[in-house]
């Protein structure tokens, strides 16, 4: 009775978790210290920052049902009733968030002190780390876009000092320095969409939303809604902007785990917030469905050619950073958030667990795959795909005539599942076509009722955009998932043959994207003297493959 009456009051805790992250990098900064006890108390005080979340999800859970609860502190009035300050949210997603944050940087505090030990920065690192964690630790609970978007910058100017940990390697520094150029560009996109809502409408979250919904939408939040979308497509790394990501595995690997787990999330989980303003724009929806489906199915591509383990991983994470902004561009933002969730934790433990990747992938290869023709299973795999078609027709409400005016972006999601599944199990050759259809059946069974399941749980403050996809969307991203799913299964089956073997090499360079973008940025803004670039260390190289298998 006492959490229903006052839910307010519980607000407060959430500022905790990043003071308890700055305790420690204060004291890691000032070198008098023992670098031992430094490590030992943040270590400490990331195991208290987890319990606060684990308490705030507690207190959440006896409080379901309820509206999302805004606390202001600190803050200045201005204009016409305008408020600007720091306000915390307490919300399912902050919730849900924070447990991510304090989860993750746990698991890497405590793994970075072993794989450090006897560095002679690891204070240093100890320092930035903590203050990363901080400032996204405060990014994922606050109401205000001003000071999300001063979170959002303070992060990615601390992760820049992590990525220069080794500032002696010249790779290191190349990436660095490209990752800071775009990361500038989306700042100035960013402030620009905050200089132009802050006009008319307010940067209260809460605020935002009731304006959104009483009053008629003026053709500046067109504008908002776009630069808005361009900042998350720059910092969440899409083509052609993504050769950062693919080289900074330079850096220690728990920047590596840091960086794909949380960092590059942020931009989805922002467009997440901002749902009820991206909705007002469908150029801005159509940017994020062109840029993030052209960047799924050519890093997805790429990503088959490549044998480094966390370079393989960079491209994954390029891929699924595509996939959540195209949900986001289609409406689907509870999937996003699924997606978002679900990709941090796989992608942490994927990166600290890099070492054993090579155990593994030989205890694999030792299993014997059965005889049979490619053609089986090419048939095989087709029936899977025919099957996802006729099941998403039928969750629609199809006729048997069909009405493609009907596609949701939901169903548009089972058919990704039916292109995506067969192509994950046709090279499970070591069961025969009729189980490998029963192993297909129950994995889309079981992603079908785990999305109902979800949709269940946050559909009521994360709601999809139920409206049919437009034309051009439908064909954009049925032709582009459609031929991932051809040329996939043509690499798998038909590997060696004379058309293959010439894509290839295009393929593994990325389709040249990235060194097109990087000889151009570097003329308008070259490396700082001292740190020449040649054509040695441009993103093509072999020194990222090679420095990080």
């Amino acid at each position: 009775m006492f959490l229903s009456q006052a839910p307010a009051q519980w607000v407060g805790l959430y500022l905790l978790i990043p003071l308890l992250y700055l305790l420690p990098a204060g004291l890691a900064i000032w070198q008098r210290l023992p670098a031992a006890f430094a490590w030992r108390l943040a270590q400490r005080y990331s195991v208290y920052a987890l319990s606060v979340a684990l308490i705030q999800t507690v207190i959440y859970a006896l409080l379901v049902g309820t509206e999302p609860v805004v606390r202001q502190y600190l803050g200045v009035a201005y204009g016409n009733q305008q408020w600007i300050g720091l306000s915390i949210r307490f919300d399912a997603l902050t919730v849900m968030l924070s447990l991510l944050v304090t989860l993750i940087a746990w698991v890497i505090i405590r793994y970075s002190d072993n794989y450090l030990a006897g560095d002679k920065g690891r204070q240093r690192y100890l320092s930035w780390l903590l203050l990363t964690l901080a400032a996204v630790s405060l990014l994922v609970q606050l109401n205000n876009l001003v000071f999300i978007a001063a979170a959002w910058i303070a992060t990615s100017l601390s992760l820049h000092q992590l990525l220069m940990f080794y500032r002696e390697r010249l790779p290191a520094a190349t990436a660095a320095h490209k990752k800071f150029l775009i990361s500038r560009l989306a700042d100035i996109t960013l402030l620009a969409a905050l200089i132009l809502l802050g006009q008319h409408y307010s940067f209260e979250l809460d605020v935002l939303a009731q304006q959104l919904s009483s009053n008629a939408h003026s053709s500046s939040l067109q504008w908002v809604a776009g630069l808005l979308a361009l900042t998350a497509i720059l910092k969440c790394a899409q083509l052609p902007f993504h050769g950062w990501l693919i080289q900074v595995m330079e850096a220690p690997t728990p920047i590596s785990a840091l960086l794909h787990a949380g960092i590059v999330n942020i931009g989805g989980f922002v467009l997440i917030r901002c749902a009820s303003l991206l909705d007002t724009s469908v150029w801005a929806q159509g940017i994020l469905v062109v840029f993030g489906s052209l960047t799924a199915v050519v890093a997805a591509l790429v990503m088959t050619t490549r044998i480094s383990i966390k370079v393989m991983l960079a491209w994954s994470t390029c891929a699924q950073m595509g996939f959540m902004l195209l949900q986001c561009g289609l409406g689907a933002y509870d999937l996003a958030l699924l997606h978002l969730l679900a990709h941090s934790l796989y992608k942490a433990y994927a990166f600290l667990n890099a070492g054993d990747t090579v155990y593994e992938t030989r205890i694999k290869s030792q299993v014997p795959a059965l005889p049979g023709k490619p053609s089986l299973w090419l048939i095989t795999a087709l029936l899977c795909v025919l099957a996802g078609i006729v099941t998403a027709g039928w969750l629609s409400g199809w006729p048997l005539a069909g009405q493609v005016s009907d596609f949701t972006s939901t169903h548009f999601f089972y058919l990704v599942l039916a292109l995506a599944l067969p192509s994950a199990l046709v090279p499970r050759q070591t069961v025969s076509g009729l189980k490998l259809l029963g192993i297909w059946v129950l994995g889309v069974a079981a992603l079908m009722g785990l999305y109902t399941l979800w949709h269940s749980l946050v559909g009521h403050w994360v709601t999809p955009r139920t409206a049919a996809l437009p034309a051009w969307q439908l064909i954009l991203l049925v032709g582009l998932f459609g031929g991932l799913f051809l040329v996939n299964l043509a690499i798998q089956l038909q590997a060696h043959t004379p058309f293959m073997r010439k894509l290839y090499p295009h393929v593994f360079a990325g389709f040249y994207l990235d060194e097109l973008f990087t000889r151009l940025t570097f003329l308008v803004w070259p490396m700082p003297k001292g740190k020449p670039v040649t054509l040695s260390h441009l993103p093509v190289a072999q020194s990222a493959e090679k420095s990080s298998s």
